[in-house]
């Protein structure tokens, strides 16, 4: 079934950036591991706003210490976004350029929390509930992250499967008689299967939409 899931530009940058720095087990994944090494300071400390400071040379993020453990990570998978990928100081740009950062941002805590390169080498259950159990426990993220990252796993499959049945109908000499059959079909794989950059939950989980 995986074999269909079709990565985003984004999702193979943060593939390139962990196996480069050596992250490639789930047991990789702590903040700890990753900060040492990228070379990124972490603070928790309690009613602190979560935010990375950087700049060039120098990056340090700060969580607030109250939270879970799982809630934890999400939020350093979502704040190291920033000083690998963004410029600037987010207090003086423009609004829609901070916005567009925090999409990006969005979308690379989804990749970087539960890469798919490391869940493909899992063996998963063949029930969505038990799909969804085995992800929180061995990447560490919330119950409602686990199950946001399986739905957009879950719709780039079926992105992945239609798109290749349709270059398969595309380009099968048995087909050209059908333009009309194609262009219906076309039309149902833009349906079913939407934007599928767009498909990265916010930070706080409340809707995987």
């Amino acid at each position: 079934m995986l074999y269909f899931y079709e990565r985003t530009h984004l999702e193979e940058w943060v593939e390139t950036i962990y196996k480069r720095s050596g992250i490639r087990t789930p047991s990789d994944l702590t903040v700890e591991t990753i900060s040492a090494r990228l070379g990124i300071g972490v603070t928790f400390e309690p009613d602190v706003v979560d935010e990375v400071i950087f700049d060039e040379e120098y990056a340090h993020i700060f969580i607030n210490s109250l939270y879970s453990p799982q809630r934890r990570w999400e939020v350093f998978c979502h704040e190291l976004c920033h000083p690998l990928r963004h410029l600037g100081n987010q207090l003086m740009l423009a609004d829609e350029f901070r916005k567009l950062q925090e999409m990006d941002a969005h979308a690379f805590q989804f990749y970087a929390a539960i890469p798919f390169f490391m869940l493909q080498e899992m063996e998963l259950p063949d029930h969505e509930k038990e799909i969804i159990d085995l992800l929180a426990r061995e990447f560490g993220v919330t119950h409602g992250f686990a199950k946001c990252r399986w739905e957009q796993i879950h719709r780039r499959i079926v992105r992945g499967r239609l798109h290749q049945k349709l270059v398969r109908n595309l380009y099968s000499p048995s087909k050209k008689a059908a333009p009309r059959s194609l262009r219906e079909q076309h039309a149902f794989y833009l349906s079913a299967c939407g934007n599928s950059q767009a498909a990265a939950p916010s930070l706080f989980v409340t809707s995987c939409s």
